[in-house]
């Protein structure tokens, strides 16, 4: 982890042939350390939320419950500094968020930190923009970035036994409760890296509860200060033989069902 995070922070300000050598070394932590694919390949996701000629901005996030911190780091790729350097947020619904200060000035071939600290009050749908500004020169410049915090990231994951599930399961069959989708299945139907993928998404999957035994079977908690703990149960269904999934959330509210199935889908 510590290898990981330093070969992070250097990637941020590297040239191009520094940032393949980087990447083939994230490449090695995977194949030596299975058990951190989900962590290495989230990190990858977020290191670059944007990049030009001048400005890049990486992004690295840690969540606990139902709180979040992410530090944002703008690299100056150019020999001349930043002036005016400014950066704000874009307060969302269903979160709470603060902002640290950040430097005016980010001198060239350097880069400046700024952290966010986030509380998930309820449900929320759209991720928080961040707006950045800065004079490059004598050229202003302005960029939105979305922030990569996302409603599942709050949550915990829970085990439960087969008789708990199946009767959360039944509990949660009002109508509304249920999202489901059918999809192509667009990589190999590999059960081990399905897996892992569940369980990056925040759930404990559910050994030895499904009967049949292909399934995928997940439970977690997401975490909210004013909507209070939401419980989400998940199936999975893979058919090998069409090559195709079959993919369900059940939670007690409507809105977080269809919301998770989405993102999950897109993943």
């Amino acid at each position: 982890a510590v290898q990981l995070d330093l070969a992070l922070r250097h990637f941020y300000a590297s040239n191009a042939d520094t940032k393949a050598v980087l990447l083939t070394t994230f490449a090695k932590f995977v194949n030596l350390f299975p058990e951190i694919r989900p962590q290495v390949q989230a990190a990858l996701r977020e290191v670059v939320q944007n990049e030009n000629v001048e400005l890049q901005v990486g992004v690295k996030s840690e969540f606990h419950g139902n709180l979040a911190k992410v530090a944002l780091y703008y690299g100056n790729q150019s020999q001349a500094a930043f002036s005016n350097f400014q950066a704000a947020l874009h307060q969302a619904d269903g979160l709470k968020l603060q902002l640290s200060p950040v430097a005016a000035t980010v001198e060239g071939r350097t880069q400046a930190r700024q952290a966010v600290n986030a509380e998930c009050l309820g449900v929320f749908t759209t991720p928080p923009l961040l707006s950045i500004k800065f004079i490059a020169g004598q050229q202003p410049v302005q960029l939105t970035l979305q922030l990569p915090i996302f409603l599942a990231k709050f949550a915990d994951p829970v085990t439960m036994g087969q008789a708990d599930f199946f009767a959360r399961w039944q509990a949660l069959a009002q109508p509304g409760m249920e999202a489901q989708a059918i999809f192509q299945a667009t990589q190999p139907m590999d059960g081990a890296v399905v897996g892992k993928r569940l369980r990056g998404f925040g759930l404990s999957l559910q050994e030895g509860v499904d009967p049949n035994p292909d399934n995928f079977v997940g439970a977690c908690i997401l975490r909210c200060t004013t909507d209070g703990q939401i419980g989400v149960l998940l199936r999975l269904e893979p058919n090998k033989e069409a090559n195709m999934y079959r993919l369900t959330f059940r939670t007690s509210k409507p809105a977080v069902s269809a919301l998770l199935k989405d993102s999950l889908q897109k993943q």
